[in-house]
């Protein structure tokens, strides 16, 4: 498994109906309910606020929202070069859709009105308005003038075109209509019919009219009040065939792979002390906030959410007398709670309007038992919102982090509850970030192809520079058996760039006694659109690879050296190193063994405190070694340790602090 993390470009808290701008301050107070003062321009004389003459103190009920930008462009590089296996298509086939015609019923007239509808087979059946008890009959029977038949839809004097709408519909859906050719719904006084046929079959004729003679053999009809269809010959419209289509495939649809998660992550300011829970902290004498739910939405995109940071760092002007420099900290230049930049407005105040549900997206919701845990947002749609940021990108995509628009609308509150965790601006490693993880574990068993086992083949491909290179097409892998007999054909998938894998198990009995010679020949390889040769690789089949008897196994202990990396070694921000290592044998000089459940984990200290970075992680095993990658371009400058585990038979074996090394600024 890989992780990757994304920072944030740009931040502000901003605060309900204030011009007050945080973009630098290294803490986002996150709260709701406090009845704050302001200063309110009176233009009088004897009003004063904060030493300021011609304002008044008011009080307001007030919230507050961090927003933020994300840096995907990392990210986006490492899904470009499919080192990160983004998306799939996966099959739909064709779907169909049926044809629909719509109308209204409307009193136009004295006669009567009828329609004809035809079905996709061709049946013609006219429906035809009757007052009851005029001509007795119920809604779907039929009835005929002498000549021609028609099906009754029946009408009463203390009859609503609501009810029309709903009798036509039953006479539709009767056996005597067009019941499983065409379904018949009604809302209101509007009709709407379906033709159950689907696709270009589904398309055909509606003829809406009116019998000036109704006759019938039974007697006359009763004039009554015309309900009148839509005039003209009308067509069944928008049926027809929807293809989905992927990569120029018909039939198949984009989808994100669940294998890579995306977290948003920031760490609460209150989660190394458990004295502050509960306790009135921060600006204006606010309570720590527990039990409450924070959402991560996502602003509409438009010209005016492109927004400015600002470069203010107080909530609130300071109520004692400073010096002059010392004032500057407190901006009220955009962005805030009004303003994105100087020139525009936020579509709605706030980036958002908390009564309007349709004015944001919300991506994922937390709740905060105690009030001192760290956010980790993740949800399915969080993941697609990045999935299609990398895919399609938009410009000017704006995120946030508030409290639940029920918090935010409570009233009667005489506290204010806040939460703090540290923004994008603090110098300490706890900046926020999101967290990619994506499963890119390399397990070739090629070196050791056991029977009855779940085994994985690899094809490794690297450009004339060395680098992995990516194929235009999913490669095909023929399996042969020792006497050249195809096994089966299987389609590879892509793990991570350069690396191609397809899963198989072989099945005992083998028409061969193991260990035997099997071929994998890898065909259908595209570079950049032109066609490269087959490559044939070999690997050997093993006797069953499970254990079952009277025999208890012993762990396998080895000797572990990590190569790649120097002791206290100082690597340059955005460098990769791969990282060897080497599993020496017991009791032996220099034999090595690939050792198959071996992980690693990289960690910083912040006083006796080990911070995870890289949690517990297996360690790649190839043909013909152990590795991982160390990717440092996401890595903040610090010091950093590893810590090697391996598990063998229920023996759990860890090596700390294995090498040492630091992450340097480029700057």
């Amino acid at each position: 498994m890989s992780i990757h993390r994304s920072y944030l470009n740009k931040n502000n808290t901003i605060i309900a109906d204030s011009n007050t701008n945080t973009g630098r301050n290294p803490v986002t107070q996150l709260f709701y309910g406090r009845n704050s003062t302001r200063c309110k321009f009176t233009g009088l004389t004897g009003d004063t606020c904060n030493d300021k003459t011609g304002f008044t103190q008011t009080a307001t009920k007030g919230y507050s929202r961090f927003i933020f930008d994300l840096d995907l462009t990392d990210l986006k590089e490492k899904y470009t070069n499919c080192c990160m296996p983004l998306t799939s298509c996966t099959y739909t086939g064709l779907y169909d859709v049926a044809a629909t015609f719509n109308f209204d019923f409307t009193s136009s007239g004295n006669s009567f009105s009828y329609m004809t509808i035809e079905d996709a087979a061709g049946l013609s059946i006219s429906y035809i308005n009757i007052a009851s008890p005029t001509f007795p009959g119920s809604n779907g029977s039929t009835m005929t003038d002498g000549t021609n038949l028609y099906t009754q839809f029946i009408f009463t004097s203390a009859s609503t075109l609501e009810t029309q709408a709903q009798n036509f519909c039953l006479a539709v859906n009767s056996v005597s209509g067009h019941n499983g050719t065409i379904l018949c719904t009604s809302s209101g006084t509007s009709v709407t019919l379906t033709q159950v046929n689907l696709g270009f079959s589904g398309n055909t004729v509606v003829e809406p009219g009116n019998l000036t003679t109704p006759t019938v053999n039974t007697g006359n009809f009763q004039a009554i009040s015309n309900i009148a269809f839509s005039s003209g010959t009308i067509s069944f419209s928008g049926g027809g065939q929807s293809s989905d289509t992927c990569d120029g495939q018909t039939g198949y649809t984009l989808t994100y792979n669940p294998n890579i998660k995306h977290t948003l992550r920031m760490t609460n300011t209150s989660s190394f002390d458990d004295q502050l829970i509960n306790q009135k902290v921060l600006i204006n004498d606010t309570r720590r906030a527990t039990s409450f739910t924070l959402m991560l939405y996502k602003v509409p995109s438009s010209k005016t959410s492109l927004w400015d940071e600002g470069v203010g760092y107080d909530y609130e002007i300071p109520t004692v007398a400073l010096e002059p420099e010392y004032n500057r900290t407190q901006s009220h230049r955009p962005s805030n709670w009004f303003n994105s930049t100087t020139l525009y407005t936020w579509p709605n105040k706030g980036t958002y309007n908390n009564l309007l549900p349709t004015s944001y997206t919300v991506l994922a919701t937390q709740n905060f038992d105690t009030g001192n845990e760290d956010i980790a947002f993740n949800s399915t749609a969080l993941n697609n919102e990045i999935g299609s940021q990398l895919v399609s990108p938009q410009t000017g995509v704006t995120y946030g982090i508030a409290f639940l628009p029920q918090f935010e609308l409570l009233s009667g509150l005489t506290e204010a509850y806040s939460v703090g965790f540290f923004s994008r601006h603090t110098q300490t490693f706890f900046e926020p970030f999101l967290e990619t993880s994506f499963d890119d574990f390399i397990d070739d068993s090629r070196n050791h192809f056991e029977v009855g086992c779940k085994n994985r083949l690899f094809l490794y491909a690297y450009d004339c520079d060395g680098e992995p290179m990516c194929f235009t097409e999913d490669p095909i892998v023929k399996i042969r058996d020792c006497n050249d007999v195809l096994v089966t054909t299987i389609t590879a998938s892509t793990l991570t760039c350069g690396a191609y894998y397809v899963d198989y198990t072989i099945l005992p009995p083998l028409p061969q006694i193991p260990p035997v010679q099997y071929t994998d020949e890898w065909s259908n390889l595209f570079v950049g659109g032109i066609s490269q040769p087959n490559i044939t690789n070999e690997f050997i089949v093993y006797v069953n690879g499970h254990t079952i008897g009277t025999t208890v196994m012993k762990p396998k202990v080895f000797g572990y050296s990590v190569s790649g990396i120097k002791e206290d070694e100082k690597i340059k921000a955005g460098d990769t190193r791969k990282i060897f290592v080497s599993a020496r044998v017991p009791y032996t000089v220099n034999q090595e063994a690939l050792v198959g459940n071996i992980q690693y984990r990289l960690y910083v200290k912040q006083g006796t405190t080990e911070i995870d970075v890289v949690p517990w992680t297996k360690i790649n095993k190839t043909f013909t070694d152990n590795y991982f990658l160390l990717d440092t371009s996401w890595m903040i400058p610090n010091e950093y340790y590893m810590d090697i585990k391996a598990t063998s038979n229920q023996q759990v074996d860890t090596y700390s602090k294995v090498i040492k090394f630091q992450i340097t600024n480029q700057l």
